[in-house]
């Protein structure tokens, strides 16, 4: 399981990297052509909705991953040690509830936009949404990873 999520790190890593510099480089073009050549450009927008969008849900997996939710972080520091694994069940049983309730409005939704066209990048919305799903998977394998090591933990070991 460590090498999967060890892979998955890696590869969510280099998509954001990715992602900030398409990011950067398409409103800098949006600005540049925009106001100083006096010639806006209709795709640059709808193209940085769409970056930031995936760049939220796969850097809110990559967070989830490293253990870097402000929420979790804020309140495990404050935990007595003897309640720390129950109080990382009760994390994970929230993690559970958010990953169900928000992967499956996500798919819900794919179908639902599938036919609806992005009106400057010509392109269907599914596109854009489908984000949500992509970045539940991998909250998903690090989900399960967190419960494996949860699962260890109460039978001696330590997360």
């Amino acid at each position: 399981m460590s090498r999967l999520v060890s892979w998955v790190d890696k590869l969510l890593m280099y998509f954001l990297i990715l992602v900030l510099v398409a990011m950067v480089i398409v409103v800098f073009m949006q600005v540049l052509f925009r106001y100083v050549l006096q010639l806006p450009l209709d795709w640059t927008e709808g193209l940085s909705r769409l970056l930031f969008i995936w760049m939220v849900f796969i850097g809110l997996a990559a967070a989830f991953g490293k253990n870097n939710l402000i929420s979790i972080e804020l309140f495990s520091q404050k935990v007595p040690e003897r309640y720390k694994l129950a109080y990382n069940f009760f994390c994970d049983a929230m993690n559970a509830i958010y990953i169900f309730v928000v992967g499956y409005a996500g798919i819900m939704l794919l179908p639902i936009v599938i036919n609806n066209m992005h009106p400057s990048l010509r392109m269907s919305w599914a596109v854009v949404f489908s984000a949500i799903p992509v970045g539940i998977f991998f909250m998903l394998i690090y989900f399960v990873n967190f419960l494996v090591q949860d699962i260890r933990a109460l039978r001696g070991g330590v997360r």
